[in-house]
């Protein structure tokens, strides 16, 4: 299954990239966490979504799809001249970097080339900050 694999390479790649303490397929664990076990930060969730398929030969099937990569830290300090901790938090801005080298180019088994497309501005939370990168990629899906 190239999803499979995709997941799983991508998994390997930002543990190797990123000192975490979770990564996860995205299930929406923010946005009930009273229902979810507490999710340690920094923490990774991953989602493959929108693959569109066209027929690539009369045995498989190629799709293009889009892999979401949110970045959960704990909540930024304040950013203002002279706060406590203000380069450190404006640092942060820049903490999604590790996810695009790490991901970005990657190929494997079933899929070709990550390649970035987007990143979401952060979502601040009272108690973490959330930076988004958009990804597309190309899958193989072969069948008898």
């Amino acid at each position: 299954m190239p999803k499979k694999d995709l997941y799983l390479a991508i998994k390997t790649a930002i543990k190797g990239k990123l000192p975490l303490a979770f990564i996860d397929l995205q299930k929406g664990q923010f946005l009930k966490p009273t229902e979810d076990i507490p999710v340690p930060l920094p923490a990774v969730l991953i989602e493959i979504s929108d693959v569109r398929w066209k027929e690539y030969s009369t045995k498989a099937q190629e799709g293009e799809g889009q892999i979401k990569i949110d970045l959960y830290l704990a909540n930024a300090q304040n950013t203002f001249d002279e706060s406590e901790a203000e380069d450190d938090t404006l640092n942060m801005l820049d903490a999604n970097n590790d996810v695009f080298t790490s991901v970005n180019g990657l190929n494997g088994i079933g899929f070709s080339y990550i390649e970035r497309i987007n990143e979401g501005k952060p979502k601040y939370d009272k108690e973490y900050v959330c930076f988004e990168t958009i990804f597309k990629v190309k899958l193989i899906e072969n069948y008898k």
